[in-house]
């Protein structure tokens, strides 16, 4: 079986982060590489995933399933469950929407996203702070009774 101590050579397993590969639109077939840091438990289950796994050398895809696979199983999924479709693009913005709510800083967000720059995060997201202005009052007035 070999060292299975990485998924990609320039990736090592036990460091909690994964880099993803994706389509540039603007530099036309590159790819660029965005470090995603995972958590320790979901880190776990990709190393089991990839210790199941029979001859497979690190310059291999980890994840073979293409994007029309996902979509396919998405579609087939929400009608057996009864749940409204959405687009696979749509986790990655229900991701970003989470980070928000849990108060990730945006930089942060944009740098996980692998946006350029912060404006496009910000263009995209903005909308989700807009229920955020109760919170800061109320977190403001929490401040200003307790120092009273």
């Amino acid at each position: 079986m070999g060292d299975r101590s990485d998924i990609k050579s320039h990736c090592p397993i036990d460091s909690l982060a994964l880099k993803f590969f994706k389509e540039n639109p603007f530099l036309g077939y590159g790819h660029v590489q965005i470090p995603i840091t995972l958590p320790a438990s979901v880190m776990n289950l990709v190393r089991e995933y990839r210790f199941r796994l029979y001859d497979y050398e690190p310059s291999e895809r980890l994840f073979p399933n293409t994007k029309s696979y996902l979509k396919w199983e998405m579609v087939r999924g929400c009608k057996l469950s009864g749940v409204k479709r959405i687009r696979l693009h749509d986790i990655r913005h229900s991701h970003a929407s989470m980070l928000l709510e849990l108060g990730t800083p945006i930089k942060q967000i944009s740098e996980r996203l692998g946006h350029e720059n912060i404006e496009t995060t910000l263009q995209t997201y903005s909308h989700l702070y807009e229920n955020k202005e109760k919170e800061l009052v109320d977190k403001l007035e929490e401040l200003c009774v307790k120092h009273a």
